[in-house]
């Protein structure tokens, strides 16, 4: 009976040191499940409590885990929902106002106005350009018929005035904008810009368009010139008379101040250079003469101021620019002098081919006369002679 008892405990501790290797050299899931003995319900007790405590301590731990994220969540949400009820919810438009409020940046904002402005400064170039080209057109009808053909002339002075209304928008609005830079400059607060800008040129445009006809063109630069080479095309040296006679008066035109203005004749174009007395070749005019005679005065200590009678702008070298509007008034203007030359020498020639043909008429006539008068004497003779014979 000893060596019994003898085996079973080399087996129980047989099994006791493989579980101990178990142990070290497996995942501690592995090892509660083989270190289950077979033969002692003690030892297998344990193992059983040691296996369910490394079984489910991971699942409660996992448990636990879960529970208090979710635990943390709802904490979260909670305090969300807290911070949601402290926030002041705006709609769209609010949010639109408090952006239209707040002062403009002068860093940024500057840039692009200027930006702006500087876009309407090239378009005015464009219009000044494009009245030029009208201004050709009028030239071109004027002299193709010589007395002129009414209803072109009046589309395109129609034109004319269109187009001069959009610049005066133009520069109101260009205008509008360099004054709301100049607030940034000075450090001023600019609220609610696009609002400010609509308005200021809504205003300005309300008080120009309120003007009367006169009001708008009969001083403007660019309708006077407009109306000037039209009237040089046919009366080339003469004064242009007053533009009243294409405008007429409206209510509001019966200010005396105003009535003297508009009354007032135009000028006549001078042609010729008041240097050189010469027609105009190179409408600056003559570079050379202009320079020599800008130095002349620079020599002098004194300025040189324009030449021409009347005109009393101080003259540069850097402000001279050749005039292609003027070089072809001068063109025109030669032309029509040509033409009054030929048409003088036709004149000429016909009224010395009559007055030849006259003489001519006027000797043969004398002639026929001397010859009735001789013819008459005889007569008269002949019975004188035979009054003077008797008859037996």
């Amino acid at each position: 009976m000893a060596r019994p008892t003898n085996r079973s405990r080399n087996a129980v501790s047989y099994r006791e040191d493989d579980d101990d290797e178990i142990e070290q050299t497996q995942p501690t899931q592995k090892r509660a499940r083989i270190s289950v003995p077979g033969g002692s319900s003690s030892q297998g007790g344990r193992g059983n409590s040691t296996a369910g405590v490394s079984s489910s301590s991971p699942r409660k731990g996992k448990g636990r885990a879960s529970n208090q994220g979710q635990d943390e969540g709802d904490g979260d949400n909670d305090e969300d929902d807290d911070a949601d009820e402290g926030v002041e919810l705006l709609s769209v438009e609010e949010i639109k106002e408090r952006v239209r409020s707040t002062p403009l940046n002068p860093r940024i904002a500057r840039g692009k106005m200027n930006m702006h402005a500087n876009e309407y400064e090239a378009a005015l170039g464009k219009c000044d350009h494009v009245l030029e080209y009208l201004g050709d057109a009028a030239i071109a009808v004027e002299e193709l018929f010589e007395e002129g053909e009414t209803d072109l002339i009046n589309e395109l002075d129609s034109s004319v005035r269109e187009v001069i209304d959009g610049k005066a928008e133009m520069a109101i609005r260009q205008q509008v904008l360099r004054s709301m830079i100049s607030q940034l400059d000075q450090q001023k607060d600019v609220i609610n810009p696009v609002t400010l800008y609509e308005e200021t040129v809504k205003r300005a445009l309300q008080r120009h368009k309120a003007k009367t006809t006169r009001k708008k063109y009969a001083k403007d630069p660019s309708y006077v010139k407009f109306r000037s080479i039209i009237w040089e095309v046919h009366n080339a040296g003469t004064a242009m008379p007053s533009l009243t006679d294409y405008i007429e008066a409206e209510p509001g035109d019966e200010a005396e101040d105003e009535v003297e203005d508009f009354e007032a004749g135009g000028v006549a174009q001078n042609f010729k250079c008041p240097l050189t007395t010469a027609i105009l070749e190179d409408p600056v005019t003559s570079r050379q003469a202009i320079e020599d005679y800008i130095a002349g005065k620079n020599r002098e200590r004194r300025p040189a101021l324009c030449p021409q009678s009347g005109c009393n702008v101080v003259l540069t070298l850097g402000a001279l620019k050749t005039d292609t509007n003027l070089a072809k008034r001068v063109a025109i203007y030669q032309r029509r002098l040509q033409s009054q030359a030929t048409q003088a020498t036709q004149h000429g020639s016909a009224s010395g081919a009559a007055g030849r043909s006259g003489g001519a008429g006027a000797a043969r006539k004398a002639k026929l006369e001397g010859v009735q008068e001789d013819a008459i004497e005889e007569i008269e003779e002949g019975s004188d002679e035979e009054e003077e014979i008797e008859i037996d």
